[in-house]
Order: C-alpha cells, then sequence, then structure tokens
C-alpha cells in the first residue's frame, strides 16, 4: 500500500503527476484520494496509479495495456470527480477556509 505524500502518476487517458493524501478511501480498499500538480484533489482506482520516481520523471507508457482493464477508469467519472471536488474547494476558498 502506497503511504501518504508519494508521489504517483494516475492514469485517465493521459499520465498526471499526483500525490497520495489517503491511501485507502473506502472499506475495499479500491479507491484512494490523490492531490494533482494542480491542486485539484479526487478519488482514483488504485488501479489506475503507479509510483512515481521524482530522479527519473518521465511518465509511463501510454499504452492502455499498460493497466489492467478493470482499472482504466472513464475519463467523464474521473472529470465529474474532479469537478466535483474542484467546486468545492473553491466555495470553501472563496470563504477563506482553506
Amino acid at each position: 500500500m502506497l503511504k501518504e505524500h508519494t508521489p504517483v502518476w494516475v492514469w485517465d487517458s493521459y499520465w498526471w503527476p499526483a500525490y497520495v493524501v489517503l491511501p485507502a478511501l473506502d472499506l475495499d480498499g479500491d479507491l484512494m484520494l490523490v492531490r494533482f500538480e494542480n491542486g485539484v484533489t479526487a478519488p482514483v482506482k488504485t488501479a489506475g496509479v503507479r509510483c512515481r520516481d521524482l530522479a527519473r520523471p518521465t511518465e509511463p507508457s501510454t499504452s492502455t495495456s499498460a493497466l489492467p482493464q478493470r482499472g482504466r477508469m472513464p475519463s467523464q467519472q474521473v472529470s465529474a470527480n474532479v469537478l466535483a471536488v474542484a467546486a468545492l474547494a473553491d466555495v470553501k476558498s472563496s470563504r477563506g477556509f482553506i
């Protein structure tokens, strides 16, 4: 299991750099919470996450075979999650909570 603050790559039709915020978001351990480098936090499936070596900043293969089929995340699902979390963060920041 990955630990908090671990640098990772997250697959959503492309490899995106992120950091682990919460390694196990659900009881089954299939979801984790990550924060992308642009500051957006989102839940992602653990099968769509790969460790990132900061000494070698190249992303993993862009081939869809790099991920198991069950681990591929529909872009719409991830986009909806990212938008929902971003909207919540915008509301909190406008109120001065962040």
